[in-house]
């Protein structure tokens, strides 16, 4: 009896699994498409900034915290809400210093100090 429980068991796991699966492709298939293209488009360009600001780039700080400032204007402008203006302040606090600071990298080596390893 143990034996035929097992059996049992297995055979039915794959059917749960087939049904899962065509409950979940069926509900992401709801999904707004040109807002995930947009969403995973914005994140890529953000990460790529991100890394432009790693290297020390001026332009690539300058735009992040361009893009930031557009997005609250326009995340304002589409809600009538903040949002989390803690958050807020806290994303713009870490721009601003990375602008800061890569400007002040390249004085600095402008300068012919050596910078700093991180």
């Amino acid at each position: 009896m143990h034996f035929v429980y097992r059996n049992v068991r297995l055979r039915a796991l794959p059917n749960k699994r087939l049904k899962l699966t065509a409950r979940v492709d069926s509900r992401v298939g709801l999904l707004d498409r040109p807002l995930v293209v947009w969403a995973i488009s914005s994140a890529l360009v953000t990460a790529l900034l991100g890394y432009g600001v790693y290297r020390r780039s001026r332009r690539a700080a300058v735009t992040l915290l361009v893009m930031f400032l557009i997005s609250r204007i326009w995340f304002y402008v589409q809600t009538g809400s903040l949002g989390s203006p803690l958050l807020s302040i806290i994303f713009l606090y870490c721009f601003v210093e990375g602008v800061r600071g890569t400007l002040a990298n390249h004085r600095s080596v402008a300068g012919g100090v050596e910078p700093r390893a991180v």
